[in-house]
């Protein structure tokens, strides 16, 4: 029987690794929590991570489904947001992907700039910027270049 708390482990390892990059090292830890525990929803967006970096929208959004269908709640998640945000913006759909943006810098802890709020709820200073990049390319796409400066200067503030 697994620890729990091993999971949690893997989990960080896996986060570590994908921030820097490390796909193979990531899908590798993420397919051995979902092993020992297949409901588990964050192990599941991780995933949809791993494969929007890929290049793989379909799978990265087939994940999303799959870790809201054991865990509704994700939809809270700033990662959710950004992750969806993403899918939506490969598939062209700027005008979706560009709510799901202004959805996760509403939530709380997005906004606050204060030292303390960084990695707060499992969100990280670079999942912050991801986010604002994002609001700011799916303005430009929809030719919103005043808005995507706007929100380049909400991001430096």
């Amino acid at each position: 029987e697994q620890v729990p708390t091993l999971t949690e482990a893997r989990l960080l390892q896996a986060k570590v690794n994908l921030t820097l990059n490390r796909l193979a090292e990531t899908e590798k830890l993420v397919n051995q929590i979902l092993e020992i525990d297949p409901t588990f929803s964050e192990a599941h967006l991780l995933r949809s991570h791993v494969f929007l970096d890929q290049g793989s929208h379909a799978d990265a959004s087939q994940c999303l489904e799959q870790a809201l269908s054991f865990d509704f709640t994700i939809r809270s998640s700033p990662a959710y947001r950004l992750i969806r945000g993403r899918v939506l913006s490969m598939e062209g759909n700027y005008v979706e992907a560009k709510n799901e943006f202004e959805q996760a810098i509403r939530l709380p802890g997005i906004q606050d700039k204060t030292a303390s709020s960084f990695g707060s709820k499992g969100t990280t200073l670079t999942d912050k910027a991801a986010i604002y990049i994002e609001l700011a390319r799916a303005e430009m796409k929809l030719g919103s270049l005043k808005e995507a400066e706007a929100t380049v200067e909400d991001a430096r503030v």
